[in-house]
């Protein structure tokens, strides 16, 4: 990175990555739940970063995630949203629940909405939120193809395959 710095290359990335998922800011899918940053994938390995409704919900995978560097300048891009934050990889189950980092004190449990489908989650009631965002094009799939049938869901953590199939 000769000449640039660690901060002026985590916003570029940061930048890249929210110009990918450009169609979701602005409503083109009827989701407010969606991956901003997903890791390798973006260049900021061990860090995920979810937009859930008005949150924003940083994931570090990884002790040595650079994730500091991320809060500052998501705060900077999402200014009023607030953000939580989870790190997966902490012995501490307080840190792997999640907390609150930035903003405005706001509830952790609310609705979202995915391909028109409203889900209830709750950011800090467990590990998991509750929705798989990676799971959005298999529900899309199954709400494509399963009108007029019968469906059993065998794995009905959050009930979103079972809602989109009804």
């Amino acid at each position: 990175m000769s000449g640039v710095s660690m901060t002026d290359n985590i916003k570029k990335l940061i930048n890249l990555a929210i110009n990918k998922r450009e169609s979701f800011f602005n409503g083109q899918n009827e989701t407010d739940a969606f991956r901003i940053i997903n890791s390798e994938g973006d260049g900021l390995p061990g860090i995920t970063v979810d937009k859930l409704g008005s949150r924003l919900l940083i994931e570090v995978h990884k002790e040595e995630a650079l994730y500091d560097n991320v809060l500052d300048e998501l705060k900077k891009v999402f200014l009023q949203n607030p953000i939580f934050i989870k790190k997966r990889w902490s012995p501490q189950k307080e840190e792997r629940t999640g907390y609150q980092a930035w903003g405005d004190f706001t509830e952790s449990g609310f609705t979202v909405v995915e391909n028109g489908l409203r889900f209830n989650i709750n950011i800090l009631n467990d590990e998991h939120i509750g929705l798989f965002l990676d799971s959005r094009a298999a529900r899309r799939f199954v709400k494509e193809n399963c009108a007029d049938k019968r469906v059993l869901n065998l794995f009905s953590y959050t009930c979103g395959f079972g809602a989109v199939a009804a």
